[in-house]
């Protein structure tokens, strides 16, 4: 995607602030990529699992996500209402009143908007990646590559 480096650049910057300088909690940002990367691009979720996990994210969480299991998961009523938002916007792009009306009541406006923002900047990306036939990379996690020796 560096070909297109105009565009490429301030992309790149705008990731940075969805992953660094949000008022949702960082758990909600990565169960809302984890449920774009399972619906959309198996890259994200492979991607962010580990990021999911240092975020606060369970193991049991994760694993209720991965079978598709939102409504009496392990997750706490506020992520499931994420969940289920962020499923119809990558679905439909049209998301429920019964899926949007929880919300108001468990985040404030900017929060609500943040989830949508960061499921559709890594929607955008799952599409691209498909379209273009862009190989992931190899997972990193929140500590940075791997190192061997």
């Amino acid at each position: 995607m560096t070909q297109a480096r105009t565009a490429f650049k301030p992309w790149l910057r705008l990731g940075g602030v969805l992953l660094n300088d949000l008022a949702l909690a960082p758990s909600l940002r990565e169960l809302t990529i984890l449920q774009v990367g399972r619906l959309a691009q198996r890259y994200e979720w492979v991607q962010h699992v580990p990021i999911a996990l240092a975020t606060g994210v369970s193991r049991q969480q994760i694993d209720a996500l991965e079978r598709g299991e939102v409504d009496g998961s392990p997750s706490d009523p506020t992520q499931r209402a994420v969940l289920a938002f962020v499923a119809d916007l990558v679905r439909d792009g049209e998301v429920s009143d019964v899926d949007y009306a929880p919300l108001p009541g468990l985040l404030d406006e900017q929060r609500i908007v943040e989830v949508a923002l960061v499921a559709g900047h890594y929607l955008g990306l799952a599409r691209i990646m498909t379209a273009l036939r862009i190989d992931p990379d190899v997972p990193i996690g929140p500590e940075g590559p791997a190192t061997s020796t």
